[in-house]
């Protein structure tokens, strides 16, 4: 009795460690609703961007892809963020972020690659909806079911 006691504390530990994973909450299909706005600089026509659209944002541990891009390996960097000091300053975009109706303190997820795509920064809005940015723009997504 006592060791499934230690086997069943341990097991409490390591749930909460594993299940705490930056990709875990981003696992799934997400569908694009809007682009809400677009930085400075963008690398595609508005026109474009808006063809996007109604397309799928599929994030898995082993990929993420959207459109025609497919990110190998990703690897999620969470970090919470002060939304209008983030978007303000040097390190973000340098704009006014009222339109991504982010929460107040947003939590971030930056995503390195294997390859290099465009898809590179999501912003949780909460668990059924994401901003993310692709080529300039901020689009919302929400979870598919």
């Amino acid at each position: 009795m006592k060791k499934i006691l230690i086997l069943l504390s341990f097991l409490c530990v390591l749930v909460p460690t594993y299940a705490s994973s930056p990709g875990d909450m981003l696992y799934g299909k997400w569908k694009v609703v809007a682009i809400l706005d677009s930085a400075r600089m963008v690398s595609s026509s508005e026109a474009f961007a808006k063809q996007g659209i109604g397309q799928y944002l599929i994030i898995t541990p082993k990929e993420i892809r959207f459109r025609k891009e497919i990110g190998l390996s990703p690897i999620f960097n969470k970090s919470k963020q002060d939304t209008f000091d983030y978007f303000y300053s040097v390190n973000g975009f340098r704009m006014d972020p009222t339109n991504l109706r982010l929460p107040e303190i947003v939590t971030e997820i930056m995503i390195d690659y294997e390859n290099v795509i465009s898809v590179y920064a999501i912003y949780i809005k909460n668990k059924n909806s994401i901003v993310f940015f692709w080529r300039g723009y901020f689009y919302k997504a929400i979870r598919s079911k």
